[in-house]
């Protein structure tokens, strides 16, 4: 009895010593939960059924949170599945961990195989000569334009594992927090930055943190990518945070490993764009408020070099439209394609504006754009907030130039669509070129008078160009313009170009109510609405489509106007159905509808529709 005293004497005065000292004597190894983390997954990729690790004593109130470090450092393992058995022994000491996996150990094999072939893919985007940031935020968008979050598995409590994980990121294209952020991880580490996961309980939530130049910022993809997907929309209100700013967002930071008090980037440029930010030919672009702009990362300035802002998103059958604008931005081969409410451009790298695609449906609009496999889709939606329908185009990310025939097929592939996405523009369509070619020719009053001579040289130098690049086609005739918008009593003038002296010039148009033309191609607005104006040279045809808007002062009178004469049933039911959650405004609506003044039923038809469609009138 004395000497087993005295042993445990002598045992306890040793590990006193060896505390001291700072020898880890835990485990009989004298490992630490990283060797244990490393051994485990090892195994795992061995696809081991059940994994011995009695010589690590792992206390088993340890083995969960040990468990979840090892699945979200290594989202390679995708193909583990969480769930797990663990048997202890009489010390409370793990002795073994019974592993699932969600397939055959061949079904894996092929699955690791496609899952690193398309991270390989990802990865060759990226070139050496980029910065951290350039590259984050590459990884960033790109998991944000292709992976859309499983929100109806969420809505129905039955998410399947596979949106937990990086492969239904990468490969199913849907995840929901955990596999944005492991996928993010697994890339991010590919590239040699390091990046990990942060969790809140508070929130139950995940989302990244990197390093860049020794500090940590947060990332969070998941919340970038808005639900329900909208194709090419991407926000950075997230991206390369410190914990004060992430927490101003209303996020919880309970993970105190990681120190991302930097406040390097918080009010970065970008914080305000909600596109992708796409790199080709050395450049960064981005769209903001509807104009398109290259950005320099190392004099951290932006350029814009177009202004698409025109055109405006109408609420459907109405003539309000949204303040925001919705332009999207895709990358091609040697072109950037950007979308308007109705149709789709290519831009040259030199600023050539050429439309490719044109939708002529009556319920939707084009609310976005990507590039899905190689082929170009555009999201057609009745409000920005729609699931919508997401709809492929003939464009191809290799190959933009389409013949004039493919072209008329484009569109006639989205009027065979008319039953689903039935939309009725109310157009105020201008020609996106001439409008964006005036806006740089514009210059200060100031600058007028000193600049003169060398403006009329820039605009000969201009139209030089433009014939030029006319007469090198196999053209006989060109106009002008081929998209014109007006307003009602303007007059404006089209000019044909020809190879040969023509014998006669013949103008007509399809809708002298809409717009009417001389023999000189001189036009002029007469009522609201679309024609088509064309002229004739011997057997060539060229057209010009001609939109005429109302004036503004009569637009507005006629678009609040309400006639109780004509008794007009459509008009009184929208005046009962509009204002159904503002009862005392219902009441003045019903009284209005019997008065007779006009001024008073306007003014109060007014108010109401403002208070209860959130839009500009």
């Amino acid at each position: 009895m004395n000497r087993r005293r005295l042993f445990k004497a002598f045992l306890f005065v040793i590990l006193s010593i060896c505390s001291t000292i700072g020898i880890n004597c835990i485990s009989v190894r004298g490992t630490s939960n990283e060797d244990v983390k490393i051994y485990i997954a090892s195994q795992m990729e061995k696809f081991k059924a059940s994994i011995n690790v009695s010589d690590y004593k792992i206390n088993y109130l340890d083995i969960t949170s040990i468990m979840k470090e090892i699945f979200n450092e290594h989202p390679n393992l995708f193909y583990v599945k969480d769930v797990y058995d663990y048997s202890y022994d009489s010390d409370d000491n793990v002795v073994s961990i019974d592993i699932s996996y969600t397939d055959t150990r061949d079904n894996v094999e092929k699955m690791q195989k496609e899952y690193d072939e398309k991270v390989h893919k990802i990865l060759s985007n990226i070139k050496d000569n980029m910065t951290d940031v350039q590259k984050v935020l590459i990884v960033h968008d790109y998991l944000a334009l292709t992976t859309e979050y499983d929100y109806n598995g969420y809505v129905k409590k039955n998410i399947p594992y596979s949106s937990y994980t990086s492969y239904g990121a990468v490969i199913n294209k849907k995840a929901v927090c955990l596999g944005y952020a492991r996928a993010y991880k697994d890339i991010l580490n590919r590239l040699g930055i390091d990046c990990e996961i942060v969790t809140s309980k508070k929130m139950n939530h995940a989302w990244n943190v990197v390093r860049i130049d020794g500090n940590f910022y947060n990332v969070d993809v998941t919340k970038d990518d808005v639900v329900y997907d909208t194709l090419g929309y991407v926000s950075h209100r997230r991206f390369l945070l410190s914990d004060k700013a992430i927490r101003n967002e209303d996020y919880s930071v309970e993970d105190t490993r990681y120190d991302a008090s930097s406040a390097k980037y918080d009010k970065c440029f970008l914080r305000d764009v909600n596109s992708a930010i796409l790199y080709n030919g050395g450049k960064w672009y981005y769209t903001l408020e509807g104009k398109i702009f290259t950005y320099d990362f190392g004099k951290q300035t932006s350029n814009e070099i177009y202004d698409a802002s025109k055109k405006k998103w109408y609420v459907l059958n109405s003539k309000n439209y949204y303040a925001s604008a919705y332009n999207k931005l895709a990358m091609s081969k040697d072109k950037i394609l950007f979308n308007t409410s109705d149709a789709i451009y290519e831009m040259s790298f030199n600023k050539d504006i050429k439309k490719i695609y044109e939708i002529n449906g009556k319920k939707g609009y084009i609310y976005g754009i990507s590039f899905i496999d190689n082929d170009l889709y555009c999201h057609i939606k009745k409000k920005p907030n729609d699931e919508g329908t997401k709809i492929k185009t003939n464009i191809n990310r290799e190959d933009t130039t389409y013949s004039s025939k493919e072209y008329k097929e484009s569109i006639d592939s989205i009027k065979d669509i008319g039953s689903s996405l039935d939309c009725s523009q109310e157009k105020e369509d201008k020609d996106l070129k001439d409008d964006n070619d005036k806006k740089i020719a514009n210059t200060t009053d100031d600058n007028i008078d000193k600049d003169t001579s060398k403006n009329e040289d820039n605009k000969v130098e201009e139209i030089k160009k433009k014939f030029l690049s006319w007469i090198n086609k196999k053209e006989d005739i060109k106009l002008s313009d081929e998209l014109i918008s007006m307003v009602e009593g303007n007059e404006q003038s089209l000019t044909v170009y020809y190879k040969e002296i023509p014998k006669s010039v013949t103008w007509c148009s399809s809708d002298c109510s809409v717009v009417e033309v001389d023999n000189s191609g001189k036009l002029h607005a007469v009522g609201e609405g679309t024609a088509t104006v064309e002229c004739k040279i011997g057997s060539t045809t060229k057209e010009c489509i001609v939109t005429v808007q109302m004036n503004k002062i009569q637009a507005r009178q006629i678009r609040h106007k309400v006639d109780y004469e004509n008794n007009d049933r459509r008009k009184k039911k929208y005046l009962y159905r509009v204002p159904k959650v503002l009862t005392k405004q219902t009441c003045f609506v019903k009284k209005a509808v019997k008065m007779t003044k006009g001024y008073k039923t306007e003014r109060i038809c007014k108010r109401v529709l403002k208070r209860t469609s959130g839009i500009y009138l």
